[in-house]
């Protein structure tokens, strides 16, 4: 269980200091005051990071952020190409030879509207 609740981590911190850190009374007194029931490990879990003064809940995980391997300039260029010539991925890489995939190609022209949609999802747009 995540201590996320700001008023309820500021009762346990002050809770604690006050019964010398005793985890069964804590243990009742989280069971009678907010119904949670939670085992002796997450107790002593929580009392090392409660002893922080700093520590205000637990942190949300953040996603990874993709990389992004191709510059604006580039992007440009390959819309450019895509508009004059109305060449799909694959010949734009083969015969401009930048340094990305196909697939990124493919989500360049389709991020910039430049895409004629597709057969196998039965979305063409003429």
């Amino acid at each position: 269980m995540k201590l996320k609740n700001p008023i309820i981590i500021g009762e346990l911190r002050k809770f604690y200091i006050e019964n010398k850190w005793n985890h069964n009374e804590v243990r009742s007194y989280l069971r009678d005051h907010y119904a949670i029931q939670v085992s002796l490990r997450t107790l002593k879990r929580w009392r090392k990071h409660l002893a922080d003064q700093k520590w205000s809940g637990p942190l949300m995980p953040q996603p990874p952020v993709p990389m992004i391997k191709v510059g604006q300039q580039e992007i440009l260029r390959i819309c450019n190409l895509r508009k004059k010539t109305g060449w799909g991925a694959l010949p734009l890489k083969h015969i401009f030879k930048f340094e990305v995939s196909e697939s990124t190609y493919k989500r360049i022209i389709r991020a910039n509207g430049l895409s004629r949609g597709s057969k196998i999802e039965n979305k063409r747009i003429h």
